[in-house]
Parts: C-alpha cells; sequence; structure tokens
C-alpha cells in the first residue's frame, strides 16, 4: 500500500485472504496511523487492455440497511462487511456498466477522508509462503494480520492534502518554520505527536502490536 512520497509512505502487509474489507480498513487505519475519523472507501476498478484505462467496477463501504438499494449510481456501493478479499482478487468475471461481463487486471484504491482525498494505491504482491508467520517469529498465537515492511511516517489528519502534508513537513524540517502549525500538530492534530515529526519515523512493532487487537 503506498501513500504520498519524499519519503513515500507503504506499508507491506500479510493478510488471510477470507478478511473481509471491513477489517481490511481497520487494518489500513492501524498501518497508516490513521485516527478513523472520516468517511472512506474501496473502489475496484478493471484494466482491460495495453493503455491501462482503468474501468469501476466495484464500490466497498460502510452501509447501512436499505443504503444498497439502487439510486443510480455506477458501480452501486456494496456493504464492505459482505466482501472479501478473496471475493475481489480471486473473482473471474465483473459486469461491466453496459452489462457485458469482462476479465482483465485489478486495480485496487483505498479512498480516505473525501476532503482531503487520501488515495492509498493497494497492490497484491502474491500469496506469502506458508512458513512465513513462524519465520517472523510465531507459531499458533502468531496474529493472522501482520505488517511484514514499509517506510514513512504516518500522514497527519486534516492537514490539507499533499500540499498541507508538504508544508508541515517544512515547519518541522526548518528551524525558524511555521511555530503555530508545529504546535497544532503536537497538541491538536487526532493522530498527531507531542514529540514532533519526523517524516522518516515509524514503528513496525508498535503497529503489530495494535493489528494483534484486529478479530480476524
Amino acid at each position: 500500500m503506498t501513500l504520498s512520497d519524499n519519503p513515500t509512505i507503504t506499508r507491506i502487509l500479510s493478510l488471510p485472504p477470507s478478511l473481509t474489507f471491513a477489517k481490511f480498513h481497520q487494518v489500513l487505519q492501524i498501518a497508516f496511523g490513521r485516527a478513523n475519523c472520516h468517511m472512506h472507501a474501496f473502489n475496484v476498478e478493471i484494466i482491460l487492455n495495453e493503455r491501462g484505462i482503468p474501468r469501476p467496477v466495484l464500490i466497498l463501504q460502510r452501509t447501512f440497511d436499505g443504503d444498497e438499494d439502487d439510486l443510480g449510481f455506477w458501480p452501486k456501493p456494496r456493504n464492505e462487511r459482505n466482501w472479501t478479499l478473496r471475493d475481489v482478487f480471486e473473482r473471474k468475471e465483473w459486469d461491466l456498466e453496459d452489462g457485458t461481463k469482462t476479465t482483465g487486471q485489478i486495480h485496487l484504491r483505498y479512498e480516505y477522508d473525501m476532503g482531503d482525498g487520501w488515495d492509498h494505491q493497494i497492490v497484491l504482491l502474491g500469496r506469502a509462503e506458508k512458513g512465513l508467520h513462524n519465520l517472523l517469529g510465531g507459531g499458533a498465537d502468531t496474529p493472522k494480520v501482520l505488517c511484514i515492511g514499509g517506510e514513512g511516517h504516518p500522514c497527519a489528519e486534516d492537514c490539507g492534502s499533499e500540499p498541507g502534508w508538504e508544508d508541515l513537513k517544512a515547519a518541522f524540517k526548518k528551524q525558524r518554520g511555521d511555530k503555530s502549525r508545529r504546535e497544532w500538530y503536537k497538541t491538536m492534530y487526532a493522530n498527531g505527536d507531542p514529540k514532533g515529526l519526523d517524516p522518516y519515523k515509524w514503528d513496525i512493532l508498535e503497529v503489530n502490536d495494535q493489528l494483534r487487537e484486529v478479530e480476524v
């Protein structure tokens, strides 16, 4: 999963194919250090040809009873609790808006905070070896959801999208940067840090401690 740059914010995750997208949302919030205080959606697209133009085939989000009624939108939003990673990545055919069925390469995006518009690009790297969890120091007690790599400090909530994030990093990089913005991050941001901001700093052990609490 990739977000932003300089440094790029990435996380490499090992996940069971039976994980629902509702749980996947919870995992991403933890992995990327978010505060879960905004709307989100998973956008599934199919790449049909060598030009790489994606066609939307599915939107997954948090819905309630009656929310899946046909309101004329395409794709019609579906309940993320009812879809698993396997349902998306192992699906053989997809319906297009004109009613035809097609196959193609899956392109998955996780959109968080529709105001700031953070777009996480999700790439399936493949299936992990069966002994991966044991190599990482566990047996039966090893959690089914693991973060096994990545880089970059979590983006601040409500910072004003990528331009605001770059401004915030600059405020901490320069000794004479915007002091009020630094203090705001330390004391007011939903996922701020009173110690300040190092764009390269993140704690994989802390992430995995929190991922242990995800019920899979």
